[in-house]
């Protein structure tokens, strides 16, 4: 997914870096590595970027800036979400 663009990474607040490295990366991890699909803490703007210039039905799953949660980002022919 990701190219030569800079990305801006967010610095999550610690309660939710805490939650995701006790909690959600071991099940994420294969082998040492995230999947390709799986972006971190990354901004809605970075998302809807990488995106923009994929093919109709790609996607990321990135972490909320706001809340312990996963959001899915997708390319339809309606736009991004």
């Amino acid at each position: 997914l990701l190219e030569n663009k800079q990305m801006r990474l967010l610095k999550p607040p610690r309660c939710r870096l805490g939650w995701f490295i006790d909690t959600q990366l071991p099940l994420i991890v294969d082998d040492g590595f995230f999947p390709k699909w799986f972006l971190g803490f990354i901004t809605r703007k970075d998302a809807e970027e990488i995106l923009r210039e994929k093919e109709l039905g790609c996607f990321l799953i990135r972490l909320s800036d706001k809340a312990i949660a996963y959001i899915l980002s997708y390319k339809t022919v309606s736009g991004l979400w």
